[in-house]
């Protein structure tokens, strides 16, 4: 592992366990393999290893290897998009300053937390996977991908006992039936699944038929909507609600404002703001919306880290 980046406000553990990614095995303390998608719908997979030098600063190390297990050279365009995947360029201390000014209730939850990075994943499978996410707990979503990457993927390599696969391009998303998906152990997501992967086909998102050019021309134009105009858009897939639209539109598009509430967030912001009392979910967004602005992806993530900690 000789290559690495010197990162700060960055902690490896947070930033792939706090439920915005699935496709990682955690092997040892802030050691991982993770696979990833590039923009232009390239699938790898990668080793970190992250050496602390202090609190939420040190090197994040990373590597691959080849299909006979031997180690390969990253390329420079690998370098890249692996530091534009974790976010690496983004004045993270501005921003955890900024939130705790809008909201000094969030002081503790930063401190705690502040190694959190916002993945920039790739959109279609960001779109899929938070499908399979409704009602599921997180080893369960784990566990429905790597089935559909198994099955329907293909083979990179293997790494200490762990098989890896590509996600499965949209064409083939788009030839898998809904009683397929349920074997896969989707359970009722099955048709919002074939929903999902007819919306990505009908958008042109697909590598194959055309350049891959187009494919992230495709997804640049997608991004470039206004968040309102966006999330209309995604909860027009059936199944496809105000959840998993934000998870999407964060995690997937680049849309940092979005503020995805679930069980965790409607707990920790009813605690945090309104003194224990029970809001509905537009409120609680609404109040979001006005309280973290731009920033409500970010204090999103901080709030439900800490509302996990506390169960």
């Amino acid at each position: 592992m000789d290559f690495y980046f010197e990162v700060s406000d960055f902690d490896l553990s947070q930033t792939l366990e706090c439920g915005q990614c699935f496709r990682f095995t955690k092997l040892d303390e802030d050691e991982y393999i993770f696979a990833a998608t590039t923009p232009l719908g390239v699938s790898d997979f990668y080793v970190a290893k992250y050496q602390k030098n202090g609190k939420f600063e040190g090197k994040l190390y990373l590597s691959s290897f080849d299909k006979n297990g031997r180690e390969r050279t990253l390329s420079d365009e690998e370098k890249l998009f692996l530091r534009y995947y974790f976010d690496l360029d983004r004045a993270y201390g501005r921003i955890k300053k900024e939130i705790v000014k809008s909201s000094n209730l969030l002081k503790s939850a930063v401190s705690d937390y502040g190694g959190i990075h916002l993945l920039n994943q790739y959109f279609p499978e960001t779109l899929i996977s938070f499908v399979i996410s409704q009602n599921k707990q997180i080893p369960q979503i784990k566990q429905v991908i790597a089935n559909l990457c198994k099955n329907y993927g293909e083979y990179i390599s293997e790494y200490k006992g762990n098989e890896i696969y590509t996600f499965p391009n949209t064409e083939t998303l788009k030839e898998i039936t809904k009683e397929e998906f349920k074997n896969l152990k989707a359970g009722f997501r099955d048709k919002y699944l074939v929903a999902a992967s007819d919306y990505l086909y009908n958008l042109g998102l697909y590598n194959n038929t055309f350049h891959e050019d187009v494919l992230f021309k495709n997804i640049l134009n997608l991004q470039s909507l206004p968040y309102d105009d966006l999330k209309a858009n995604l909860k027009s897939i059936k199944g496809v609600g105000d959840k998993v639209a934000n998870c999407v539109l964060l995690f997937g598009l680049g849309k940092r404002e979005a503020f995805p509430v679930d069980v965790w967030i409607k707990r920790g912001m009813e605690e945090l703001y309104f003194n224990g009392e029970k809001k509905d979910i537009s409120s609680i967004s609404d109040f979001a919306k006005k309280t973290f602005k731009e920033y409500g992806g970010y204090a999103q993530q901080y709030i439900f880290m800490a509302s996990r900690k506390k169960v």
